[in-house]
Order: structure tokens, then C-alpha cells, then sequence
């Protein structure tokens, strides 16, 4: 189960300078990508990209959340390619 991705697209209309304010590539996690805040290990803006590491929760790996986010890593994947 994967729980480390990189997203290189940004949802709802957000973009990288949003990120310039302290704390609101959390808030981008949880609101945009509705990825619950227990489930969150940490989470680093570097560049053009957003790092996402999950604590190792087996039970999450049906939740729709967690299947966007592999969506969304998969899509931001095939653009770096």
C-alpha cells in the first residue's frame, strides 16, 4: 500500500503561491484532497511539487480519499515522464 506520493497538479483552482503562507499546504490537504488529519504524517511543498507521506493505515486504503490521491500522483507521474 502506498502511503508517500508527489503531486505536481494543483485541484480547485489552486497554485503554487498559495503555499507561500505557512501551514496552507495542510489546509490544501485536508480541504481539497479531503485526506483526514490523523492520517497525515507530514507534508512538504518543494518547488513545483507537493510531497504527502500517510502513516502506514491499511484500513484507509478503501476510503475514496485515498483513491483520488493515488489518481491525482498517477496523473502528476505521467506529466513528469
Amino acid at each position: 500500500m502506498p502511503t508517500y506520493f508527489v503531486l505536481t497538479m494543483l485541484e480547485d483552482g489552486w497554485n503554487w503561491q498559495d503555499f507561500q503562507v505557512d501551514g496552507m499546504e495542510f489546509d490544501y490537504a485536508t480541504t481539497v484532497l479531503d485526506i483526514p488529519e490523523e492520517a497525515i504524517d507530514y507534508i512538504e511543498v518543494l518547488d513545483d511539487s507537493l510531497e504527502i507521506q500517510l502513516l502506514d493505515d491499511p484500513s484507509m486504503v478503501s476510503e475514496d480519499w485515498y483513491v483520488q490521491l493515488i489518481t491525482l500522483a498517477k496523473a502528476s507521474e505521467a506529466v513528469i515522464s
